[in-house]
């Protein structure tokens, strides 16, 4: 096993909080990749341990000093379980812990089903070596993990609001996911204010394009979590794109204004691709 800590950041409520990451993988040359990545980024205080396989993660449970993991990375093809056979493995080992599936190729049906199981997100290798993309997937998923409305692994211990979340939407479809869900909203809210302004600024690099991609999964994939309607999209869109405007020249703000329009459009169709899928 392998230990590696990093410098904290105000990401996180409590920038002093170690966060316990756990990474399953076979191959050390994949393992040294992880922990190079991380110190690139100093994003996050943390400890990173590494095991080999399913069988090092039992044994792991199995001792007094284990941990409490905030996040697992997993790597699905391992000596002793393979595929989807790992996550549904490591989804009984760590209940609760959110899990990012990690693919040795580009397969986004994988990923998708992937989530569909129970993991967190997805990232294929190539896209691991992207230390912006990597960190802020993992933060994201430990954000959503402390807010129970955004995580999948929390859907069965919802807290009332988010009982109530789903109530209203089925006795008034016609009430808007701004006022019955506005933590939910507000934080979205965030992530898309973020993501119009690397749309407009982004010069279309490959690390450029994943992150994006990877930004409009994470609050697609919310969206979709709590059915949300495409009319709820647009209030989201609408209002971090105000919002951002209200502190940018007028210039400025016709430029983000402009691209937005293609952005939204994707959007829309990435939750038109979610709805379809889960069906």
């Amino acid at each position: 096993m392998n230990n590696t800590q990093s410098n904290s950041d105000d990401w996180f409520e409590d920038s002093a909080h170690c966060y316990q990451l756990l990474h399953i993988e076979d191959n050390m040359a994949d393992q040294i990749l992880v922990q190079e990545v991380l110190e690139q980024r100093n994003e996050m205080h943390y400890d990173l341990t590494q095991i080999a396989n399913i069988t090092q993660a039992k044994q792991l449970l199995a001792q007094p000093s284990c941990p409490q993991f905030d996040i697992i990375l997993l790597d699905l093809n391992l000596p002793d379980s393979q595929g989807l056979n790992s996550l549904t493995n490591v989804l009984k080992l760590y209940p609760g812990t959110p899990i990012i599936v990690l693919t040795g190729y580009e397969n986004n049906a994988l990923g998708l089903k992937a989530i569909s199981m129970g993991a967190d997100d997805y990232l294929s290798k190539s896209q691991v070596t992207h230390a912006n993309l990597l960190v802020k997937t993992i933060q994201y998923a430990i954000a959503r993990s402390h807010h129970p409305a955004q995580s999948h692994s929390e859907q069965p211990q919802k807290s009332a609001s988010d009982n109530n979340y789903y109530l209203s939407k089925d006795t008034d479809d016609d009430k808007p996911l701004r006022n019955t869900a506005p933590d939910l909203f507000a934080e979205l809210c965030k992530i898309q204010q973020e993501l119009i302004v690397l749309y407009a600024d982004s010069e279309k690099t490959s690390e450029d394009n994943e992150l994006i991609e990877n930004l409009i999964k994470t609050i697609i994939r919310q969206l979709g979590d709590v059915h949300a309607d495409p009319s709820d999209l647009i209030d989201l869109n609408k209002t971090a794109l105000a919002t951002r405007c209200l502190d940018e020249s007028p210039i400025r703000a016709v430029q983000l204004k402009e691209n937005n329009r293609e952005l939204l459009l994707n959007m829309l169709t990435q939750l038109s691709l979610w709805y379809s899928q889960e069906t």
